[in-house]
């Protein structure tokens, strides 16, 4: 679980780890490892299943993999668009798994949100049965959905 660290630190650290307990609790019974977006190596990034906290004005990897045209969402501060419909509202948050762009062996879930109480709503809990991703409006799960062969492929650039 990598949490960001580009602002409001405290909250983005809080919110994760409230998040690696609430799945404990109600999956594995085993704590995720917490990092901060600044701590990762490329190792672990490599090595890992990805649990990406936060979109890219907030965390750092997530920053990157859009700066280098490898995040598979078009994200900024408080907006993102999928499946080419923009989501500004700050009750909006988005929870969609994609293959680790380290290692496609692996897989990365992004857990983007327009605002932190928004964030804090869709991961206070744990929504069973999503495929591949979901989309929330405030605590509820509103749509999900399988992820895409072209929503899910992403060009790397070298």
């Amino acid at each position: 679980l990598v949490f960001g660290t580009a602002r409001e630190v405290e909250a983005q650290r809080t919110l994760a780890l409230q998040y690696r307990d609430t799945l404990a609790e109600l999956t594995t019974e085993v704590l995720l490892p917490a990092q901060a977006d600044a701590e990762v190596s490329e190792a672990d990034l490599a090595a890992s299943d990805l649990l990406l906290f936060g979109g890219p004005a907030d965390n750092g990897l997530a920053a990157r993999l859009q700066a280098e045209g490898r995040l598979p969402v078009e994200a900024g501060d408080r907006w993102f668009k999928w499946q080419g419909r923009t989501y500004g509202r700050p009750d909006d948050g988005l929870i969609a798994a994609f293959p680790n762009p380290w290692n496609p062996k692996r897989m990365m879930v992004l857990i983007l949100a327009n605002s932190r109480i928004q964030q804090w709503a869709m991961t206070r809990q744990w929504s069973r049965g999503i495929p591949g991703w979901g989309l929330y409006r405030g605590g509820d799960l509103q749509l999900k959905g399988q992820a895409q062969a072209e929503a899910a492929s992403v060009e790397f650039k070298p």
